[in-house]
């Protein structure tokens, strides 16, 4: 109950959509500099709402009246080459359910639509001071810590080549 899966490129316009046929302006490109209950402050006027929504991950830690209520933490994913029915068979993952072990260690994963694994953690290790990484660059140990986890959890997949990887930042309450 507390793994999903959101594609994020169709989940944001439909979103913007959804609100702009209920009559909301959106302003893409408007820099928040500041948010205060029930208003956000930008560089050219406030805009006042009942509610105001934060929906920018870990990008902005040091936002004014935000400061340090979300923790950036980066978040690094590896994906397989595509796996034979075989080894879908063997380690008996026959729909496209996600999962998550967060008992031990921080791990997520899922199966692609093209019969790939996505294995995705917590693997880059906190920059001090809030910062950021924003180029995706997933650090080789990284790679290797999570593939070792995906090899461990799925040895059915222990041959399969990591074809992509890469980083992004999460908020972390």
């Amino acid at each position: 109950p507390h793994c999903a899966r959101v594609h994020p490129a169709k989940l944001a316009p439909g979103l913007a959509a959804t609100v702009e046929r209920l009559g909301v302006t959106i302003h893409e490109g408007t820099r928040v500099t500041e948010i205060a209950p029930g208003e956000a402050r930008t560089e050219h006027g406030t805009v006042r709402a009942q509610h105001v929504l934060r929906a920018t991950e870990g990008f902005t830690p040091n936002l004014a009246g935000e400061h340090r209520t979300w923790l950036p933490m980066n978040s690094s994913m590896i994906v397989t080459e595509p796996l034979a029915a075989s080894a879908w068979h063997e380690i008996g993952w026959n729909g496209r359910e996600t999962l998550g072990d967060f008992a031990h260690v921080y791990m997520y994963a899922q199966r692609t639509a093209d019969d790939r694994i996505a294995f995705g953690g917590r693997g880059v290790p906190y920059r001090y001071g809030s910062r950021v990484d924003v180029d995706g660059a997933t650090q080789p140990r990284t790679i290797e810590s999570l593939t070792e986890l995906l090899r461990r959890y799925f040895p059915a997949a222990a041959g399969a080549a990591i074809e992509h990887a890469w980083a992004g930042v999460l908020g972390v309450p």
